[in-house]
């Protein structure tokens, strides 16, 4: 009768289904992205983000990431599927790949925060002013032409002062490079203290200016001097060679090759003092402070020390006439002196600027973004640094009256992230602890969760631990549904955990109840929530057959144990069931 009193208690909870405690920890998943987030949205200025807006994209944020790890497992397989790959390759390009997805996650998280929140910074800070007024408006001109807050790079080509600066920066003349930006990092630093991502800017487009000049364009000019000597000085091509080919400007070439690496290393020392705009992490939070861009520049510092050597092993060959019992500071003049010394410096200053290769990678427009993880700023008209914009998103920007402000996408974020929390509640119910594996039955557990949550004092108590029904009201509803829930749990057994399935049970017993109670009015009021706890024998009344809808349900009456001695009291009850259920019962009774 064990198995009878089993299939003929209240029904069982479902399979799948968990304790209505919610005990896992949430502190972890509600803080998740918060701090960029935050830090996104932390514009200087800028009016405050719908908070709709803001929640939704922190609960779907484990969605996200499950998707972009989807999407790079296909990447990866598709591009290392091949078997006859060479294994060191396949390595090579994994490490690559999971790498740049990193960044690449980065800058779409970075991206949804900026088109959902929709924050707009001022672009009209006042800048600095004071003494030497017009050291700060030469300043203003400068910075916002060159490094402006609401133009792209296909937006620059249009300033003819842009092109004017850029031009004069591709000038194949020792020095000259080299000077225009140690005014630019001038501009930069005072007042301070320095913008990050405008360091980081300036690093990088330097090192790519150098490439470019002084490496690519000064190759080229290097290799048309010699043919001109060679081709109008056929006589004496060594005297022309002395007098106009490379290497002819001792300083010049002194400043370009010193000064390539020592503004570098200036703007990279002054990153520790720098303030973010946007208050975000950036490539120096990555591996401690200087992350990508410290490997970068002690890339740079590797191939300025490989110039020196090669510098020191063409002066020990080519410039043997140097008097070697003078003194250091003799030697040094004689060797500024010699022809040959200062080609040398040329052309070893022309393979370290063709070493800075990889920084030329940071000129693409966007990967700058992406490779650091910086937030563009500019410079507006008045030299104040802002939040980088483009023009038309800030000139169409027309000031909304407070009642005219609502977004129609704050009621649907609402509504998601009610949504998405609630299925959230139900797989932490499921017993589920992968992120982000809903199920549809999900939101039916989250809703009923929801429903009988409780405060966090109520938490706190010994009496949070026992019944549903220890939490703070929240009306007559759900008093009732608490109710029934723990009469559920009391037909079950009283002594387990509250479970998905104890509201039904509970539900079918209060019914039934209240059914013997308007049959009997003079039964005591306690044998409302009287369960019976074992099965005497079943009766099968075929006469109670019942058509609806198109099915038959059979009638089956349940004698509950005292019900065959008169003292007993006990009435039989009597159950409907369809023929599948009907058939399971009577496999299991045998």
């Amino acid at each position: 009768m064990a198995e009878a009193e089993g299939a003929l208690s209240p029904r069982s909870p479902e399979r799948g289904t968990s304790d209505v405690e919610d005990t896992s920890p949430r502190a972890a998943r509600e803080a998740l992205g918060r701090e960029n987030l935050a830090g996104s949205l932390a514009f200087q200025g800028a009016k405050p983000p719908s908070q709709a807006k803001v929640n939704l994209l922190e609960v779907t944020a484990p969605v996200r990431r499950k998707l972009l790890v989807h999407l790079r497992d296909m990447l990866k397989g598709r591009m290392l599927s091949d078997p006859a790959m060479w294994t060191w390759l396949r390595s090579a390009a994994g490490t690559a790949i999971d790498q740049m997805w990193g960044d690449f996650a980065h800058e779409v998280e970075r991206g949804l925060h900026a088109t959902l929140v929709q924050q707009q910074a001022e672009s009209d800070a006042a800048g600095p002013s004071g003494r030497f007024s017009c050291w700060w408006r030469f300043r203003a001109f400068v910075l916002h032409h060159y490094l402006p807050h609401n133009r792209s790079f296909f937006g620059k080509l249009q300033d003819p002062v842009y092109i004017a600066i850029y031009l004069a920066t591709l000038i194949p003349i020792h020095g000259v490079r080299v000077t225009i930006f140690a005014v630019i990092l001038l501009m930069l630093m005072f007042p301070g203290p320095p913008d990050e991502f405008q360091m980081i800017n300036f690093i990088l487009l330097f090192k790519g200016m150098q490439f470019l000049t002084s490496g690519l364009i000064a190759m080229g000019l290097a290799s048309f001097k010699y043919f001109r000597c060679f081709s109008w000085y056929k006589e004496d091509p060594l005297s022309c060679i002395d007098a106009s080919g490379p290497g002819a400007s001792a300083m010049g070439l002194a400043v370009d090759y010193l000064g390539s690496i020592t503004l570098v290393w200036i703007a990279f020392s002054l990153l520790p003092a720098s303030r973010s705009l946007t208050q975000r992490h950036t490539a120096l939070d990555q591996d401690g402070a200087g992350g990508r861009l410290r490997h970068l520049l002690f890339y740079d510092m590797k191939c300025f020390a490989v110039s020196l050597l090669a510098l020191f092993l063409l002066t020990a060959a080519t410039c043997d006439d140097v008097r070697l019992e003078s003194g250091v500071v003799q030697q040094f003049s004689q060797l500024i002196g010699q022809r040959q010394f200062r080609e040398n410096v040329f052309w070893c200053t022309v393979i370290y600027s063709l070493l800075s290769l990889p920084f030329t990678a940071f000129a693409i427009p966007g990967l700058q973004t992406i490779l650091t993880h910086s937030d563009p700023t500019g410079y507006n008209r008045q030299g104040a640094c802002v939040v980088w914009r483009l023009a038309h998103a800030s000139a169409n920007q027309v000031p909304r009256a407070p009642e005219q402000a609502y977004d129609p996408f704050d009621w649907y974020a609402k509504v998601a992230t009610k949504v998405f929390t609630v299925m959230e509640r139900g797989r932490e119910a499921r017993g589920v602890e992968e992120v982000a594996s809903w199920e549809f039955r999900d939101l039916s557990r989250g809703l009923w969760l929801k429903l009988f949550r409780r405060s966090q004092e109520a938490r706190a108590g010994p009496a949070s631990a026992e019944s549903p029904s220890s939490a703070p009201a929240d009306g007559k509803v759900a008093s009732f549904m608490r109710q029934v829930t723990s009469l559920g749990r009391e037909a079950r057994g009283g002594d387990s955990p509250y479970r998905f399935g104890d509201f039904g049970r509970g539900l079918y017993w209060t019914v039934k109840a209240g059914r013997r109670d308007s049959d009997c009015p003079s039964c005591p009021a306690a044998s409302v929530h009287q369960v019976p706890l074992g099965v005497s024998s079943v009766r099968f009344v075929p006469e109670d057959e019942e058509e609806i809808d198109g099915h038959v349900f059979f009638c089956i009456e349940v004698i509950a144990e005292g019900s065959l001695d008169a003292e007993g009291g006990a009435e039989p009850w009597r159950v409907r069931r369809r023929y599948g259920q009907f058939r399971e019962l009577a496999l299991k009774l045998g």
